[in-house]
């Protein structure tokens, strides 16, 4: 089943691409350390953490290296059942951009996940 998000965040981590539905973002801010403990979605790739810019949505956050808007409508391809508990159900769809292929995930059920991951590393 497809559906429609309207207005994406748009994240790099590395060569790595991130979308989220830009909605649930509430803040968006330059990252250079901080006392605040959020995510940096390096992690995830196995990649040193280093400046970027943090996505909040309410109280998690995530750091990626650098971002973009995409004001537009996009179509949510659904997520795989065979994929439905990766990332701790983080991913919601994908996404086509450009004629890349982004998937889309929830910036506070990825912070965590990245969370978790990291303390059990």
């Amino acid at each position: 089943m497809m559906t429609r998000v309207d207005g994406l965040v748009l994240a790099r981590v590395g060569e790595h691409r991130l979308a989220f539905p830009a909605t649930a973002i509430t803040v968006v801010e330059r990252w250079k350390g901080g006392p605040l403990q959020v995510a940096h979605a390096r992690a995830g790739y196995a990649l040193e953490p280093g400046p970027g810019r943090l996505l909040l949505a309410d109280t998690d956050g995530i750091v990626v290296d650098s971002l973009e808007i995409f004001r537009d409508s996009a179509k949510v391809a659904a997520v795989p059942r065979v994929l439905h508990r990766a990332l701790s159900g983080a991913l919601l769809g994908f996404v086509t951009i450009g004629q890349e292929l982004w998937p889309l995930l929830d910036v506070a059920t990825l912070s965590r996940a990245i969370i978790r991951m990291k303390a059990t590393a």
